[in-house]
This record gives C-alpha cells, sequence and structure tokens, in this order.
C-alpha cells in the first residue's frame, strides 16, 4: 500500500465522521448549533476535495506507467472502475458544495431530503472505496 493510498483511507474515514458530527447538529434546529453543522459540513467537503485531488494524482499516475484500459483486461477493469469512481465521488463533490451554499442561506435542517440523500450516498460511496481499498491492498 502506497502512502498516498493509506492517507486518501484516512481522508474519507474522517470525511464520514465529521458530515455525522455535522449531521448530530443539525437535528437541533437551533441557530446556533446550526452554525457548528455549516462548520463540519466545510470541513467534511474540504476533506472529500483532498480525496478527489489523490485519487485523480494517483489515476494520472496509472496512465503515466502506461497503465491503460487496452493493458489488459482485468487492469483495464480496474481502470474503468477507478474512473467511474471518481465520477461518482465529483458527483457528490459536488452536491456537497451545493448542499453548503443552501445551508449558508438556512434553508437546511434534519428533515430536508437532500441533506439525507446526500449522507446516503456520501456514505455509501464511502463504505464501497474502503471495501475496495481493503481487497486492493490485502
Amino acid at each position: 500500500m502506497t502512502a498516498a493510498a493509506g492517507f486518501s483511507a484516512l481522508t474519507l474515514l474522517f470525511s464520514i465522521l465529521t458530515f455525522q458530527i455535522g449531521f448530530s447538529y443539525l437535528a437541533f434546529r437551533n441557530p446556533k448549533k446550526y452554525v457548528l453543522f455549516l462548520k463540519w459540513l466545510e470541513v467534511s467537503t474540504a476533506l472529500a476535495f483532498v480525496f478527489l485531488v489523490i485519487q485523480g494524482s494517483e489515476w494520472v499516475r496509472f496512465i503515466r506507467f502506461s497503465f491503460t484500459p487496452s493493458f489488459q483486461t482485468r487492469n483495464g477493469f480496474f481502470y474503468l472502475f477507478i474512473g467511474l469512481y471518481g465520477l461518482s465521488v465529483l458527483t457528490v463533490f459536488g452536491a456537497l458544495l451545493g448542499m453548503k451554499y443552501h445551508a449558508n442561506h438556512g434553508r437546511y435542517f434534519v428533515e430536508t431530503l437532500t441533506v439525507q440523500q446526500c449522507r446516503f450516498l456520501w456514505f455509501f460511496l464511502a463504505g464501497l472505496w474502503l471495501v475496495f481499498h481493503f481487497l486492493l491492498h490485502s
């Protein structure tokens, strides 16, 4: 396992944790707690961005070593999977940014479907990546 792979897994774990901490403050419907939700959402979004940068640089590194989809069937599948996964994480990152924008304008509370959907999708993608990461590097 490379240091970058381990660090990206840790940033993903902390992103899940910070999102959950922020989500727990949303349930209070208290303006002071809502500010804490915003702060934790910022931290979670920043960690998601760090994860994207690390994984993007790993993908570019694979390309530099002639690791292309036509290299081997197994490697091609891996390359395609990583690319599609990166695209889905980029989509969730966009959703986090959108949620942050709307949250800054006081539009979100715990029953808001968008927050719950984004939370579920982020946890699902992070969990999927951690399982994939474990299988790949064990």
